[in-house]
Formats: structure tokens, C-alpha cells, sequence
């Protein structure tokens, strides 16, 4: 039985004292009324009492008109469940964050807003609803302070160490009868954990006590030793910052590192490393137990923020004796009891937040950039990429590096071309900087919060020179933007960019800056074999097609026909055939065509595309191999001049454009 359930068994019994009073009272006649208001009165001031002492021990989330503290041991997030959930999601209802549904014992969307909008009015950051240890240690200090209000500084509930390592819940509790008691028996339980995580509070040895009659707990001591067998430390400060005693979920004491007791006790059986322990004496706990109570006592420790990397392999021992525990029963007869009872425990580093960094399926396809001559072309997306969290743990970026690359005859000045780059998550721009020559942008303070397993999409705009700046640019310029690097981030745990795992380093597609050109687009692609087996010989061709829609920009542009419209230098859509692994090939017999859907568009020489028009051309090449394989077609360049001639004046590189066929099997 536990605390609390015994103080409920001895308020009801109190109750029914008083109903059987009252029900005896008329016919038994033997008693006076005042001797019966006395009874009342002693049995009234009982109840009180037993209330009171109840109000102190029973464990769960604390309410707005009580001090009742519930010792969170893990992190809570989305998904999970159990009793430590309930008593967190009592706790903001009772303190006006709502949950709709109640207090269900179950951690989804509803409590993850709670959490969040409790976070955010208490100074948590980042307020993204995940009860970690930073929102815990929050969630502790309100409650002391909560508490010493009420008890006028009584309890110590926030974690700290009490004057003497006593209760920290030794006010108002449950008083000793006077009858006899012993701890009849003490036997292993399960802990909550079997490591110590930085930063955290995880509870590694357990046990249980089984209570007949009446006692009350004062003392219990715990030994530790430190494993080390090589040149890892010895020293508990190097790896923890206190110890709590728990009973039943409730933290009773506290001990900071700096009060454990090192000597050579001879008392811990796993000790394999140097000969002196550490004692963890937790004392003046004043812990009253009933007949019939099994409480479970749990022993937590703290890790240090910043174990060093050489000590994490660390293993250490931990073990109550068969003294280990002194009490004091009602007629005052002191003893120990307890049992050679021992385990071992490892630790683990913090959870640190994991950044994975790649292209997006909207990263910008390698196109062409219609630039002005006069003035800026601004926020045009050069990169679209994401950031990915992985191990669950929130986190915040504030400074990254991207770098501009431009091609020649820019590629040392590349600030002649690009003036400026800014970055968006959405339509939110979280940061901008101008383009220095090197190309180098680091964007700064963007206070970007990336929940946990969540994933965020980032764009690079760059705003684009004028051609005719004093160190003016031509057609056909290059740039490029790819990531470089994560400078400055944090994560829920405080651990920073150099504890996390970054990886990924995605890279914009090259695109071409033009004042004057034409932005091509794939319409549609197909391939048809055409078969010539015989018996002896399978010599196959196919018709490779590409439709496409060409849109002049800056001018009127005309594409010269060429001769024949075959691929010559002068004609105005160039193409060729690549082989299985993307090479040109050359050999091999091509009969090449090409149309314009709008035969008004044909001129004396030439295509003619309008400024700010569009035009629909099918180029189809019957292509017979001189060797078997898997062919396709491409168009590689769009040759035009800005009047109706046989002989095109400037050339565009669409290649990297994508305007091809797939590929298909050619017998020969």
C-alpha cells in the first residue's frame, strides 16, 4: 500500500466513525451530548488532518490551489503515453492551457499546442511543444517557487540540494504511531533506466521495501565507484551534478556532487577501480510508512552537461548494503535494515539534433534568366533546398554560408553580376546581404526553429546587375548558388552546430543570364522503332521526335533554316544523338526535319519568334546506327539573329535543358 492510499484507508475509516456515532447515538442514551460533541470534535480534528497529510503525499500534476509536484524522469513528445503524461497534461489544464479532450493519458497534437503555448508564456525556447529536459528544469523552478509561496519557504522541490540532504518534502507529512515496526524485507526493483544521459536525470537502482507496523525512515545510504580501469576519470564531478532519492515517483532528497562522501567504505562488491567510493548519505528524511506499505525507493542521477568523449566509456557501480537504511519505530527502537543489492550503469551522450541538407523536388531546372539593361532583376530563385531534423530534438539555425559562383568572364568579380541574395523559408525573408566579389554570403541571425523529424524548405533569390553597369556583362553569363555550410545552431539540449551531425551540400543548377534569347521548353518526346529484319540481318532505325515551344525575350528573333534544315553551324535549332552512356555520336546515317506549328512564323530565312510570343516547333530525326544500342536525341543549341538572314549572329546552349527523348534499343 501505498502512502497516500493509506492516508485515504484512515480519513475513510474516520468518516464512518462519525456516521456510526451519530446512527448509535439516540437509542444508546448513555452517553451525554456533550461527550458526543467531544468525540466528534477529536474524530473532525482526525479528518483534518488525514486531509492535510493526503494533500501532501499524492503524486500527479500539480494544481492551481495546491503544491503538489510531479518529478518528470524523461522527455515527452507526440505519440507517447503513461501516467507521467497525465500528470503533465493535469498540470496545464490546471494552470488555463486548454486540452480538449482532457487528460487522457496520451501525448498528440492537442497537448503538443498546450506544451507550446505554456513554453511560450514562460520564457521557453523554442516554444515548439516538446517537454524536454530545458522545459522540465522550467517546469520545476515554477513549482518551488509556487510551493514556497504557499508553505512560507517551505519544501525544497526545485532540484536543489536541501542543508543537510533531508526530505524534500518534509513539512506536514504523515506522523508515526506508537506501536512497533520493522522493514521486514528489501529486494531488487527495476529502474527507470539503465544509463545516464548529459544533461538528463535518469533513474538507475531501484528497490523495494516491504513495512510492518508503523516506521519511519531517516537515513538511507547508497554507495558508488567508479569503474575506470584506463584513463578514464574517477571523479564523480567529471560526470554528474546531483543525486535524488525517489519513493513511489516522488523526489524526497536531493545531494549535489559536491557532498558525496569519498573514503575507503570497502562496501561496493561491483568496484573493480580505485579503493575509495563514493557514499551518498540522504538523511533527516523523516519518510513514515504504514503497516503493509511496499514503497519503491529510485535512485536518479544528473549527468553533466559536457561529459568528456574519453570518459563516456565509463562504467559505474552502484550498491546498498544490509545497513544501508536506518529507521525508527513507534516505541523508538532504531535499526537498519536493507541488502546486498547491487548493478552497474553506463553513460550516454545528450541527444544532439541531426541536419540533413538537400536539393528540393522544386529546386529551379537550369534555364535561362532574362536580365534588363538598365536595371536590377530582383529575387529571382537560384537554389531551393531542405533541412531535415532526424533524432528527433528541436533545433534553431542562425547563421549559414552559401556561395555565388559566376562563369567567365566574371568568375573573380562576381559581385559585377549579382548584387544581392536573400533567403526565405515561405514567403518569410530571414535574411539578405550583398554579393561580395568572392561570391561568399553569410546570412546571419535567421532564428530559424526546425521542430523535431519536421523538415523546412529554404530559397536563394539572387538580384541581378544590369548588363550595362560600370563592369558591364554579356549575354550568356553564368551563375550558380550552392550551399557551403551550417555556421551557427543550437539545438533544445544546447548543444551546437560542432555536436550535431550536419551532413548534405546541395547545389543550385546553372542558369544563363541574357538580355536578349529565348527560353525553350520540352512539350513532348517519342520514339519509334522502325524494323527491316530478314533472316540473315536486323538492321533497324527509329524516328527520335522532340516537341518544344520556343519564347523569345528582349527582341524579335528569327532562326535560320540552314541547309536543308540539317545540322549545320547556320541552322537554328542544333541537335544531336547520344549513345547509352550520354556521348555524342557521330557515325551513323540521321535524316532530320523540322517544323513550326504556325506556318506564318516561316520567313525568306528563317523562323521568325516575336518578342514576348511563343512558337511550337517538332524536330524529328530518323536516325539508322551504325552499331547496335540505346540511342536518343537532344537538342543542344538555339542559333538566331534579330533579322530575317540565312546566318545566325548569336548562339544559346540549351542542353542542360532537358529537351530530348528517352531512350530505345536499335538493332543493326
Amino acid at each position: 500500500m501505498t502512502i497516500a492510499n493509506s492516508f485515504a484507508a484512515k480519513l475513510t475509516m474516520a468518516v464512518v466513525a462519525i456516521a456510526m456515532m451519530f446512527s448509535l447515538a439516540a437509542p444508546a442514551k448513555a452517553q451525554t451530548v456533550e461527550e458526543l460533541q467531544a468525540q466528534i470534535d477529536a474524530l473532525m480534528a482526525t479528518i483534518n488532518q488525514l486531509q492535510a497529510q493526503l494533500g501532501q503525499t499524492s503524486g500527479g500534476g500539480s494544481s492551481s490551489g495546491s503544491c503538489e509536484v510531479y518529478h518528470f524522469t524523461r522527455s515527452l513528445t507526440v505519440g507517447m503515453s503513461g501516467p507521467d503524461v497525465t500528470a503533465l497534461q493535469n498540470y496545464l489544464i490546471s494552470e488555463g492551457f486548454s486540452i480538449p479532450a482532457g487528460a487522457t493519458g496520451y501525448f498528440g497534437s492537442q497537448t503538443k499546442a498546450a506544451v507550446a503555448a505554456w513554453q511560450a508564456a514562460n520564457g521557453v525556447s523554442p516554444a515548439v511543444g516538446y517537454f524536454g529536459p530545458i522545459s522540465r528544469a522550467k517546469y520545476e523552478e515554477l513549482m518551488a517557487a509556487k510551493c514556497a509561496s504557499m508553505n512560507n519557504g517551505g519544501s525544497d522541490d526545485n532540484g536543489g540540494s536541501n542543508d543537510n540532504g533531508g526530505s524534500d518534502d518534509s513539512n506536514n507529512g504523515p506522523t508515526l504511531g506508537n506501536g512497533e515496526g520493522s522493514i521486514d524485507s528489501v529486494t531488487s526493483a527495476s529502474a527507470d533506466d539503465s544509463n545516464v544521459r548529459e544533461g538528463e536525470t535518469n533513474g538507475i537502482f531501484a528497490f523495494d521495501m516491504k513495512i510492518e507496523g508503523d516506521v519511519e525512515v531517516d537515513r538511507v545510504d547508497i554507495y558508488m565507484d567508479s569503474q575506470a580501469a584506463g584513463s578514464e576519470s574517477n571523479d564523480a564531478d567529471d560526470y554528474f551534478t546531483k543525486a535524488s532519492l525517489y519513493v513511489d515517483g516522488d523526489k524526497v532528497a536531493t545531494l549535489d556532487v559536491n557532498d558525496w562522501d569519498e573514503d575507503s567504505y570497502n562496501r561496493v562488491s561491483v568496484v573493480t577501480g580505485d579503493a575509495d567510493e563514493y557514499r551518498l548519505r540522504f538523511s533527516g528524511l523523516g519518510l513514515v510508512f504504514a503497516d503493509g506499505d511496499e514503497p519503491e525507493v529510485q535512485l536518479a542521477l544528473t549527468g553533466a552537461k559536457n561529459i568528456d568523449t574519453a570518459d563516456m566509456s565509463e562504467t559505474w557501480g552502484v550498491e546498498l548494503e544490509n545497513d544501508s537504511i536506518r529507521y525508527v519505530d513507534g516505541k523508538g527502537f532504531t535499526d537498519t535494515a536493507g541488502a546486498n543489492l547491487s548493478d552497474t550503469f553506463g553513460l550516454q551522450q545528450e541527444e544532439t539534433a541531426e541536419l540533413q541538407f538537400s536539393e528540393s523536388d522544386n529546386n529551379p531546372d537550369a534555364n535561362v534568366v532574362q536580365v534588363d539593361d538598365n536595371d536590377l532583376t530582383e529575387d529571382v530563385p537560384f537554389l531551393v533546398f531542405e533541412v531535415k531534423e532526424k533524432n528527433g530534438v528541436d533545433a534553431t539555425i542562425e547563421d549559414m554560408t552559401v556561395t555565388v559562383v559566376a562563369g567567365a568572364p566574371h568568375a573573380a568579380s562576381v559581385d559585377a553580376v549579382v548584387a544581392e541574395a536573400a533567403i526565405y523559408d515561405g514567403s518569410k525573408k530571414l535574411d539578405s546581404a550583398n554579393v561580395p566579389s568572392n561570391g561568399v554570403v553569410n546570412f546571419e541571425n535567421m532564428g530559424l526553429d526546425i521542430n523535431a523529424d519536421d523538415t523546412v524548405e529554404l530559397t536563394v533569390k539572387l538580384t541581378l546587375e544590369d548588363t550595362n553597369n560600370q563592369t558591364a556583362y554579356t549575354d550568356g553569363q553564368t551563375v550558380a548558388v550552392n550551399f557551403t555550410s551550417l555556421d551557427d545552431a543550437v539545438d533544445e539540449n544546447g548543444n551546437d552546430e560542432n555536436d550535431m551531425t550536419v551532413s548534405g551540400t546541395p547545389s543550385g543548377n546553372t542558369m544563363t543570364l541574357r538580355e536578349v534569347g529565348v527560353s525553350p521548353e520540352l512539350v513532348s518526346e517519342s520514339t519509334t522503332l522502325i524494323e527491316n529484319d530478314t533472316a540473315t540481318n536486323a538492321d533497324d532505325a527509329a524516328d527520335l521526335k522532340v516537341v518544344f515551344d520556343v519564347t523569345a525575350f528582349g527582341d524579335d528573333l528569327y532562326l535560320p533554316y540552314g541547309s536543308n534544315r540539317t545540322s549545320t553551324l547556320n541552322d537554328g535549332v542544333i541537335w544531336e544523338i547520344l549513345d547509352d552512356n550520354n556521348v555524342v555520336v557521330a557515325g551513323g546515317t540521321t535524316t532530320p526535319a523540322l517544323d513550326v506549328a504556325d506556318s506564318s512564323a516561316e520567313k525568306t530565312n528563317s523562323y521568325k519568334v516575336a518578342e514576348g510570343a511563343t512558337e511550337r516547333f517538332t524536330l524529328t530525326v530518323t536516325y539508322d546506327p551504325a552499331a547496335a544500342g540505346a540511342y536518343k536525341l537532344r537538342v543542344k543549341e538555339i542559333n538566331f539573329a534579330t533579322t530575317d538572314v540565312a546566318v545566325a549572329t548569336d548562339t544559346q546552349d540549351v542542353s542542360a535543358l532537358d529537351i530530348d527523348t528517352s531512350k530505345v534499343t536499335i538493332q543493326n
